[in-house]
């Protein structure tokens, strides 16, 4: 599959291999998620000197690796990676590397409906410096959402101690999330935005 001509071919047939590979991807869950993305790395690396490293990128290296990242976001909460993680010490380098990697990329793919799946799903991993990482990623986006999501009600839904854990985090009162807050309307619509926010990220 990863063979140099494949990368000649016409833009339109690189994004239909994209897509059939996030087909794959989003039937193998996150552990498929992580071995797809294990092939990219690995990929990534024959083609580091290519005069065509850049149409590499472009066209499937980043597309396909940012939809590993997003599938594995989905599914985080289901234990493959975190078990990953408990074994880093017998990885070779290059995975331990890439679990790193992999983690930095889905923390990347933040946003207002997955947050709290994220934030649990790192908090939970046994700690490393690429759990670290990951997780100072998450801290930042955090620190810049937190106050207009609070705004929203958007943390109305969730448990106690989870208000406690993230409250703890950013060193701020658990009182500063609004939690008796009404949720605001959101521009361009009626409802608020703290149905966003259950614990499960839908």
């Amino acid at each position: 599959m990863w063979n140099h001509p494949l990368i000649v071919l016409p833009d339109g047939v690189l994004e239909r291999l994209v897509e059939t590979a996030e087909e794959q991807v989003s039937d193998g869950g996150s552990e498929g998620a992580y071995k797809m993305f294990l092939s990219i790395s690995k990929l990534a690396r024959k083609v580091k000197t290519s005069p065509m490293k850049a149409r590499w990128e472009e066209m499937l290296l980043r597309p396909v690796t940012n939809v590993c990242a997003r599938v594995a976001a989905t599914g985080l909460g289901d234990g493959y990676l975190a078990g990953r993680v408990r074994r880093l010490q017998k990885f070779t380098s290059f995975e331990k590397r890439a679990v790193g990697e992999f983690l930095e990329c889905i923390a990347g793919t933040v946003t207002r409906r997955n947050a709290n799946t994220l934030w649990l799903g790192f908090s939970t991993m046994a700690d490393s410096g690429e759990v670290r990482k990951a997780r100072e990623l998450m801290r930042k986006w955090w620190k810049m959402e937190w106050s207009s999501i609070a705004a929203d009600g958007g943390f109305m839904e969730w448990k106690d101690e989870e208000r406690s854990r993230l409250a703890g985090e950013l060193r701020i009162a658990v009182e500063d999330l609004g939690v008796n807050k009404e949720p605001r309307a959101v521009r361009g619509g009626s409802a608020s935005r703290g149905a966003r926010w259950g614990r499960k990220g839908k």
